[in-house]
């Protein structure tokens, strides 16, 4: 779907939330390259991985306040959100089959697929899923897709010749119930089954990724552990090939970040930072915008978004 990926940033700044949505703001990103507001989301809401579908912009699940949280005031919701970029106009989608935050979105020519991610309650909110939820545009509800091969959050997603593409994340370590973060890589076929490509170059989770032409690029994240640094690391995916070719760094380490692809060039913005001794609390983050031209290997910057995200 050249359409979708080519004109994301065109159509609202739900791109920009990327993982993160504090106010419900958003903000369209023009062909002059600067951010205008438009029609804010009906909730606040954060961890969330939008898509384009059908020239539509789809967000669902996410973390949400809640009078009964399962984290930090907030809960995974099953709700589904859709911006038609033309009028302007948020409307309510079919509501999830089950609650969902950092619940992955993608789409190719015939479903729009929600992937993963992690139900909560409290006292126990990153219950890893390997559900795959699918949509038609005329759906009304959604439908059960081919479960992923292991449970799978955090991760990259992507859509290359119609295929759905499932980069890194968090898993689960089958010996002793631990969530880690993962290299693997799995696409789904012809919508119907999963098969396991070339694993990326190193584990990480809270990555971004987008397609320019027909290769994956998968730009930063983090590492779990005590400190969960950030890196700048950047790997292109080339499914001729299966194999995975290392890009020039990003310009900063960053995580929680947003990326798209436009007019032949991959962009990354917004993100976080965890502070000292890995503590989100005193982390901080990011309102840059930065572009990646694959045929004169540059980064520039493109400027910032209005809000920090």
């Amino acid at each position: 779907m050249e359409f979708s990926r080519r004109n994301f940033l065109n159509y609202s700044g739900i791109a920009a939330l990327g993982a993160l949505s504090y106010s419900g703001s958003s903000f369209a990103f023009g062909a002059k390259k600067n951010w205008v507001q438009t029609s804010p989301m009906p909730i606040p809401m954060q961890e969330i991985y939008p898509a384009v579908f059908e020239q539509e912009i789809y967000v669902g699940g996410g973390f949400v306040e809640s009078d009964r949280p399962a984290f930090a005031g907030y809960s995974p919701s099953k709700e589904t959100y859709i911006y038609n970029p033309e009028k302007r106009l948020w409307r309510q989608g079919p509501t999830l089959p089950e609650a969902r935050h950092h619940l992955g979105m993608v789409s190719n020519s015939s479903y729009l697929f929600a992937i993963g991610g992690f139900y909560g309650v409290k006292g126990n909110a990153w219950q890893l899923r390997d559900t795959v939820f699918k949509l038609t545009k005329d759906s009304e509800t959604w439908s059960s897709g081919p479960v992923l091969p292991s449970s799978q959050a955090e991760s990259v997603y992507g859509m290359i010749e119609d295929n759905i593409h499932v980069v890194g994340g968090k898993r689960i370590e089958p010996q002793n119930g631990k969530i880690l973060d993962s290299d693997k890589h799995y696409v789904l076929v012809q919508n119907e089954h999963w098969e396991e490509a070339a694993p990326a170059s190193m584990v990480r989770n809270s990555a971004a990724g987008a397609v320019v032409g027909d290769r994956l690029y998968v730009v930063g994240g983090r590492g779990a552990g005590s400190y969960h640094l950030n890196n700048n690391f950047i790997e292109a995916y080339d499914p001729k090939l299966d194999k995975w070719e290392t890009i020039k760094p990003a310009p900063v380490a960053v995580a929680g970040h947003a990326a798209t692809a436009r007019g032949g060039k991959l962009y990354i913005f917004g993100g976080e930072i965890f502070g000292p001794g890995g503590n989100w609390k005193t982390g901080k983050v990011y309102s840059s915008v930065w572009s990646y031209d694959p045929h004169s290997d540059e980064w520039n910057v493109s400027g910032g978004a209005k809000l920090v995200h």
